[in-house]
Order: structure tokens, then C-alpha cells, then sequence
């Protein structure tokens, strides 16, 4: 009877490790720039274990936002202190990402490296993606992932905790530009009067 409840006990534990999501989110999780500034945000995996299965493999993902408020501008893969965690040795890997319809950028990447690489060498947490927009109007544009597809290091599906993010521009106000330009003409006035 005991190795019975043993055995039960031990697929309980497989099956809960099995189903464990990672995470996928936006980092950082909010940002607040003025109307026409750059921003630059990361789409971060995590929840992953440091040199174990399960690894990242693959992803082919949706990022929606507000074309009224944001233009996308860059698109890098990889992340920036670790290096592309998809392509541990520089061997190379699929990627690509299209924003041919507004609001909506896919992007999706698919490992060469071997399935024992990847568990063993890749990150627990690592960014996937960095985009870079432009701030086009005042206003908070959310940044949503949907259509998303995970696989681990043998391209079996994974599941994940999605995480929105978001980007506020924000537009000076009118008493701030009456003082900025105030400021410009007290300089300008100064600059003339000022002897050569």
C-alpha cells in the first residue's frame, strides 16, 4: 500500500512541475515619457530554472498597442547583458517580427542549439525582445501579447503567465511651454545685448 501512495505521490509532482507556466511580461511594466521622446521596453521571460528544463525554444507572439499613440521603430532580439538566450553559440536561429498591421507586431524566434544546451545552459530569466517606439500623441497606450505560442527545448508547448504593460505620454502643459519659451527670449535678449 505505501508504494502505491509513493507512486502517486511522485506523478502528482511530475504532472504539477509539468504545468508550472512561465512568465511573460513587459519590463519595465510601466513607462511615462513626453509626447515625442523615445521608449524602449523589453518583453522578459521568467519563471524559467538556471540550467534546467524546462528551456525556451521557441516563441511566435502578438504584441498589440495604440497605433494613435505609439509608432514602432525598432525591434532587437536577444538580451542586451546575456545575449540571445535562443542562440547560446552565435550558430544562428529563425527570427523575424512584422508590424504590417497597425497596433500589431508579431515576432517569433526558433532555436537552432541542442535541446540539452538550451536546459542546460540558458538563463532562468532573460529578455526576449526590446522594441524601441515613438510617442506620437498624449495619452496611455496598453502593451498586450495574445496569439501566443511557447516551446520548450524540444518544442513541446509551454504555457505562460502573460503580463501587460503599458506607455504613457505625456504633453507638456500650456503653462510649461509659456515658461519655455519666456525662458528662450530672456536668452536670446541676453545673448544680443551681450558685448563681442
Amino acid at each position: 500500500m505505501g508504494r502505491t501512495w509513493i507512486a502517486i505521490a511522485i506523478a502528482l509532482l511530475s504532472v504539477s512541475r509539468d504545468a508550472r507556466a512561465i512568465t511573460l511580461g513587459f519590463a519595465p511594466s510601466s513607462s511615462s515619457v513626453s509626447v515625442g521622446s523615445p521608449v524602449s521596453v523589453s518583453l522578459v521571460a521568467s519563471d524559467l530554472t538556471d540550467a534546467a528544463a524546462p528551456s525556451l525554444g521557441t516563441f511566435d507572439l502578438n504584441v498589440v498597442f495604440d497605433s494613435a499613440l505609439l509608432g514602432l521603430t525598432g525591434v532587437s532580439f536577444g538580451d542586451p547583458v546575456l545575449g540571445d538566450q535562443l542562440d547560446l553559440f552565435g550558430a544562428g536561429s529563425i527570427s523575424g517580427s512584422d508590424g504590417s498591421v497597425p497596433g500589431v507586431l508579431n515576432v517569433f524566434q526558433i532555436s537552432f542549439d541542442a535541446a540539452e544546451d538550451l536546459d542546460d545552459l540558458q538563463a532562468g530569466s532573460f529578455t526576449l525582445i526590446t522594441l524601441t517606439f515613438e510617442t506620437l500623441a498624449a495619452g496611455t497606450s496598453s502593451l498586450d501579447l495574445t496569439a501566443v505560442t511557447l516551446g520548450d527545448a524540444l518544442g513541446d508547448p509551454l504555457i505562460a503567465d502573460l503580463v501587460p504593460g503599458s506607455i504613457t505620454a505625456l504633453a507638456l502643459p500650456e503653462p510649461a511651454l509659456a515658461a519655455l519659451a519666456a525662458l528662450a527670449g530672456v536668452f536670446l535678449i541676453l545673448a544680443r545685448s551681450r558685448p563681442s
